[in-house]
């Protein structure tokens, strides 16, 4: 099978590495619409040992547009992520599945030089009621990463699964 990175995903860099220790990491709103799957991929610098919480929400339009009733409802849930071995270490490239109780999980301070995987399945994004009564299907996701100290990371998101494939994908950021 000849897989052509640039051709059949769309890579999307969310949050430029950088030292995010006053801002939240709030990326874009991904629009899922042409894709089957998105992964967000975490690289960490050195982690604080502040409580930074990262959670998915999902909407129906790249302006945020969500339900005004059911606003907790649009929290995508969040069963697991994987985090790989230390950087320098034998286990660099073996990725552990780790569960997440609450939807949403804290990057730990033993987290320092790692690389975390959130993976979106677009099946699973759903629909909700917004304020007038109409059914929306919620077909954008960001993640929010909450600082509570001095982090460094940086925040990349690719889709796979595109349903026009092609020498250059269309943005997905529209």
């Amino acid at each position: 099978m000849d897989f052509n990175f640039a051709e059949n995903a769309k890579v999307i860099p969310v949050a430029v590495p950088a030292l995010y220790s006053t801002t939240a990491i709030t990326t874009e709103w991904i629009n899922m619409k042409n894709a089957k799957k998105a992964t967000f991929f975490i690289y960490t610098g050195t982690i604080a040992t502040g409580s930074t919480a990262v959670t998915l929400g999902v909407a129906a339009s790249k302006s945020g547009t969500k339900s005004t009733v059911t606003v907790a409802s649009m929290d995508l849930g969040l069963d697991y992520f994987y985090i790989n071995g230390a950087a320098a270490g034998a286990s660099a490239d073996v990725y552990t599945k780790t569960t997440v109780s609450t939807s949403t999980f804290d990057l730990a301070s033993t987290y320092d030089s790692r690389i975390l995987i959130i993976e979106v399945d677009a099946n699973k994004m759903g629909q909700f009621t917004d304020a007038s009564g109409s059914t929306q299907s919620a077909d954008y996701v960001r993640l929010v990463h909450t600082t509570g100290g001095a982090d460094y990371m940086g925040v990349m998101c690719i889709l796979t699964g595109l349903r026009y494939q092609d020498d250059a994908p269309p943005t997905a950021l529209g």
